[in-house]
């Protein structure tokens, strides 16, 4: 591989490795934030039906009835698809984990099969949220009830990963897309940067401000000039003829 082709590729890869771990940085980022946010739908749904259900199970000779039966209960879970499409079920539970008020009145006196807390998944890492997202599980936001100091049930949101996969697959076309287009421009530029005119120019630059720095430091000799030249650092007889008088008295010194 020629030199060229060694710079064209360093300052590709390099620049492929930042805009791709920028992304992937993004995309956790965004996972967690879409999770969050159905999660925090789903707890004001659940704050709200036990606000309403702390004012119906005091003094009630039957809490489960109670709760049934309540107008305002029955509508806050009825309406708990309007507080976000990732909410599939909101459920009032007894004990043993059975229907007690259900948004599908069809499933009241079925149990309720547990499902993993989200708010504790949000806790884990990047890589725990991004399986939970693409594992199309259904997970939970709980509270429980009480009924004097006993706990005699609870309240479960489900919360659905669907959406949230959606989104994300969207904002990974979108980062892949980044990640083409720096690919791309990156070899374009690395390929004009690599070109003997831009080479020679560096090499004049060199030549006319470090070279003779060096010369007066002592730094330059015979040998390393002809290493510079080796290297494509030095063009021509500029060096050698005569033109810088720095560098030359200093060859000759040396």
């Amino acid at each position: 591989m020629t030199i060229k082709s060694r710079q064209v590729a360093g300052v590709t890869s390099l620049v492929v490795i930042i805009v791709a771990a920028l992304s992937a940085y993004h995309l956790a980022t965004l996972a967690r934030l879409n999770l969050e946010a159905s999660a925090s739908r789903g707890d004001l749904l659940r704050q709200a039906i036990f606000q309403r259900a702390s004012e119906v199970v005091p003094g009630a000779k039957d809490p489960y009835a109670a709760l049934r039966q309540d107008g305002g209960i029955r509508s806050l879970l009825l309406s708990s698809a309007a507080y976000s499409g990732n909410v599939t079920y909101a459920v009032i539970v007894n004990r043993e984990g059975v229907a007690v008020a259900h948004n599908f009145p069809s499933e009241e006196g079925k149990p309720v099969p547990d499902q993993e807390d989200l708010t504790k998944v949000l806790q884990k890492s990047a890589i725990t949220v991004l399986r939970a997202i693409y594992s199309d599980r259904t997970y939970e936001i709980r509270q429980p009830l009480l009924f004097g100091d006993q706990e005699f049930g609870s309240i479960r949101i489900g919360i659905s990963t669907l959406l949230v996969k959606s989104d994300l697959q969207r904002a990974i076309r979108i980062a892949l897309q980044g990640v083409v287009l720096a690919l791309v421009l990156s070899t374009v530029v690395a390929m004009l940067l690599a070109q003997p005119e831009w080479a020679r120019f560096n090499s004049d630059v060199f030549m006319h401000t470090v070279v003779p720095n060096l010369a007066r430091l002592g730094l330059i000799t015979e040998r390393t000039e002809s290493r510079y030249r080796a290297c494509g650092i030095l063009w021509g007889n500029r060096f050698g003829s005569g033109t810088d008088a720095d560098v030359q008295s200093s060859l000759a010194s040396s």
